[in-house]
């Protein structure tokens, strides 16, 4: 949400940080993705139900377009993101 932050506060230092795309994507399909799908187990006492649903509509389904599973399609994203921000 970087332009968002950047149309308010113009001033603003913006940090790129990137890393190798099979790292994160493993890393995120072993860690955040199944977390945020899990209906009992850990997730359900740390995430509310709010914030489960909020990470659903900005991150899965606005962002990944509800494709996170699609790995190229991802990876797509990924690299396009990172050009627009530089």
């Amino acid at each position: 949400f970087y332009k968002e932050i950047y149309k308010q506060n113009p001033n603003a230092k913006v940090i790129l940080t990137v890393r190798d795309f099979d790292n994160w994507y493993t890393s995120a399909m072993n860690t955040i993705y199944p977390g945020c799908h899990m209906v009992w187990g850990p997730a359900k006492w740390i995430l509310n139900q709010k914030h489960m649903q909020m990470t659903h509509e900005t991150i899965w389904n606005y962002i990944f377009e509800g494709r996170f599973t699609d790995k190229e399609f991802v990876r797509k994203k990924f690299n396009e993101h990172i050009e627009d921000v530089k």
